[in-house]
C-alpha cells in the first residue's frame, strides 16, 4: 500500500567513495509502519552505492540489474537498473 498510498520523501544517495550521485533518483514511500526505498539508476553506467540506512534490515522486492557487494555492503546498480527495498523495523 506504501508504494499507491504513501508519503514521498526524497533521499541523496552518496556512491562507495562518499560522493553525490546525480544519476541516482532514490525515495522512500511511507503508509502507515510499511515503509519502501526505491533506487533508480537513471544513467548509462554500472553506479556503487552505500547502503542508505545500514542500521535497518531490508527485504529485496523488485530488483533489476542490481546486486550487494560483501563485505562492504554496497549496493551496485547495472545501468538503467532500479531496486525496490521493503524497510524492516
Amino acid at each position: 500500500k506504501a508504494f499507491g498510498r504513501g508519503d514521498t520523501q526524497f533521499v541523496d544517495l552518496q556512491n562507495h567513495e562518499g560522493h553525490d550521485c546525480p544519476g541516482v533518483l532514490a525515495y522512500y514511500r511511507t503508509y502507515h509502519k510499511e515503509q519502501l526505498l526505491i533506487i533508480n539508476n537513471l544513467s548509462d553506467k554500472l553506479i556503487k552505492l552505500k547502503n542508505p540506512i545500514p542500521e535497518k534490515d531490508m527485504a529485496i522486492l523488485f530488483p533489476k540489474g542490481m546486486r550487494v557487494e560483501d563485505p562492504d555492503n554496497q549496493i551496485v546498480l547495472e545501468p538503467y537498473g532500479f531496486v525496490w527495498f521493503l524497510v524492516l523495523e
